[in-house]
């Protein structure tokens, strides 16, 4: 469940949280969770922008997270 004011934004149904530098998904268990880091804020606002925000389904972390639930 997403824990930040820029979350609002997020329409990735996997999307979770997110910092200044990092962004949580959803894991591949129930006990776990992906988390990307990138290299600044900048480009961490970027990704969200484009994969969180309006093209989650071009996420390669969302294709991946789809699998689990298709099977």
């Amino acid at each position: 469940m997403p824990t930040d004011f820029r979350s609002v934004y997020a329409k990735c149904p996997f999307y979770d949280t997110e910092d200044n530098t990092k962004v949580t998904c959803e894991g591949i268990t129930k006990e776990s969770a992906l988390v990307i880091r990138f290299r600044g804020r900048a480009h961490k606002d970027r990704h969200t922008k484009y994969f969180c925000d309006d093209m989650y389904e071009r996420c390669m972390i969302y294709r991946m997270l789809m699998e689990k639930y298709e099977e």
